[in-house]
């Protein structure tokens, strides 16, 4: 009951909420506060679990400019707050960055921001299409997943076609992941430290706009956007038109375990590995019929070609797509991930939605209905949601 009144709370107070508003900063400079709130609701039979009421996400933040050239953003956030009776989640640092623009070919990152190897990983929370994340899909290697701290080097070139992105991470360090199993019995540990060399965890991104860029130097470039819309004479349009290629990398050497099994299937050893992660993307947010209406759509596929006794090898892809017509969007999505060594880690998602968009109030409202399969063999598991997305 508790997470029911809180969660109807969170959706229906965000109309009496005070828009966003930019403070000043030095004397060419301001800050904006950012609230964004996600509630959901999961359906599902009664022999699954039933309904489920939780805050799938909420962040609070602080980005701007200092000057011209100086922007910075720090995030708070937490992540399935509630979910399954469980309220133990702890707010905690998502991102913290400054960034100097030399230019818009060249802009200098430095501090705590996402890998930028990964399209949907970059994209914002409240800009998507559809209700998953794909983090089934984006994986990262042992005690990395989401953000990373490091430097970064982005910028656009070519009249603003081709967008690339450098980063060196910190990534697994030295002794990280210490796997302390006994394997052999000799009453000592058996697997050798990660990263002996301490070598940094590299990430890349490649990608031609036929149209409008993703984003700009700042807050609003780093993280851009898979669907951006806007109010205009009590209606909703699209405010940009882009098509989008990309193509991305994240390794790093000695960044994994890989175990050693013998016939009977027990594990006797383990050994390093490196990580590596490969991608390819297409981005569509084109406006239609004198902005009346919009198509957006992402496909994205992902290669792990690591050790074949990894359970992170293998591949998958992800295709979801949207028609606005006003505010109303039919959408589709479609996650695959295939595993290498075991059907265990298997994972294929079909659901149909429909998305409420009012760009006026910063909120999109979702309801999604479909199935899901984890494992090899096993039976499609029916499923929906019900999430908001409210943003101040």
């Amino acid at each position: 009951m508790r997470r029911a009144t809180w969660l109807a709370g969170a959706v229906l107070g965000w109309p009496l909420a005070p828009a966003a508003q930019a403070l000043p900063l030095g004397p060419d400079g301001a800050v904006d506060l950012t609230l964004l709130v996600v509630p959901r609701l999961d359906l599902a039979p009664l022999e699954q679990g039933g309904t489920d009421p939780y805050l799938d996400r909420a962040s609070f933040g602080l980005e701007g400019r200092h000057s011209e050239r100086l922007a910075f953003q720090l995030l708070l956030g937490v992540d399935d707050l509630g979910r399954g009776g469980d309220w133990s989640a702890d707010l905690a640092l998502r991102e913290a960055w400054a960034e100097w623009a030399v230019d818009e070919r060249l802009q200098l990152d430095a501090g705590l921001f996402t890998p930028p190897w990964s399209l949907p990983a970059l994209l914002r929370d409240e800009g998507r299409i559809g209700v998953s994340d794909h983090g089934v899909l984006v994986a990262s290697p042992a005690g990395r997943s989401g953000r990373d701290a490091g430097l970064q080097v982005r910028g656009r070139l070519f009249h603003r076609r081709l967008e690339y992105r450098l980063a060196g991470l910190a990534g697994v360090e030295t002794g990280q992941g210490l796997d302390e199993t006994d394997y052999d019995g000799d009453g000592a540990p058996d697997a050798p430290a990660l990263s002996p060399d301490d070598l940094p965890r590299v990430a890349a991104r490649l990608c031609w706009s036929f149209f409008d860029p993703l984003g700009d130097p700042g807050p609003a470039g780093m993280h851009p956007r898979q669907v951006a819309l806007g109010g205009r004479d009590g209606s909703v349009a699209a405010t940009r038109k882009v098509l989008t290629v990309g193509l991305g990398i994240d390794h790093q050497q000695d960044a994994l375990y890989v175990e050693e099994r013998d016939y009977g299937g027990e594990v006797v050893s383990a050994r390093r590995a490196d990580w590596t992660a490969l991608t390819g993307d297409l981005l569509v947010d084109l406006p239609l019929a004198g902005d009346r209406r919009s198509l957006h759509a992402l496909v994205a596929g992902f290669w792990y070609p690591l050790d074949e006794r990894h359970p992170d090898a293998g591949q998958g892809l992800l295709a979801e797509a949207g028609y606005r017509l006003g505010r109303w969007e039919p959408t589709a999505t479609y996650e695959l991930r295939d595993a290498g060594p075991s059907d265990t880690r298997d994972w294929v998602s079909g659901r149909i939605g429909l998305c409420l968009w009012l760009p006026e109030h910063a909120v999109a409202l979702r309801l999604e209905a479909g199935a899901w399969r984890a494992g090899g063999g096993q039976a499609l598991s029916p499923a929906g949601q019900i999430q908001a997305e409210l943003a101040f």
